[in-house]
């Protein structure tokens, strides 16, 4: 690969790593939630365990190697199913997220969940 070819390819990971981000503040905000956490490693994954609004032991097997790919797909479904969106689209958040974090941070989706005044989980489902 040429230098030329080589950072062209930076530039596109680099800008489509910038959209996913801004997506994801984007989508944590709508929730309530600190959007700069986004980009915080591991805090990251805690917050959208919270949009998620998911058990505790999804929270755990996002540190686990090789079980936190699926844990990561599950969440990203989890919350899709938060915002409105089906079942692909959390599929789509998960392998595709500069495009589908940018809709669902930026599109028209409203987050469908309670963190309570609190900032703590509510545990009564919602209607």
């Amino acid at each position: 690969m040429s230098d030329l070819g080589a950072l062209a390819l930076f530039v596109a990971i680099l800008a489509g790593t910038a959209l996913a981000f801004a997506g994801m503040w984007k989508t944590l905000a709508k929730a309530g939630l600190p959007g700069w956490g986004a980009i915080v490693p591991a805090y990251n994954l805690y917050l959208f365990w919270k949009v998620s609004q998911s058990r505790e032991p999804l929270l755990v097997l996002l540190f686990v190697p090789f079980v936190s790919v699926f844990a990561l797909g599950f969440l990203c479904v989890q919350i899709a199913e938060r915002f409105g969106r089906s079942v692909l689209f959390g599929a789509g958040l998960l392998l595709f997220p500069p495009v589908f974090w940018v809709v669902l941070g930026f599109g028209g989706s409203e987050w469908k969940g309670d963190l309570g005044g609190s900032g703590e989980l509510d545990a009564s489902p919602s209607t």
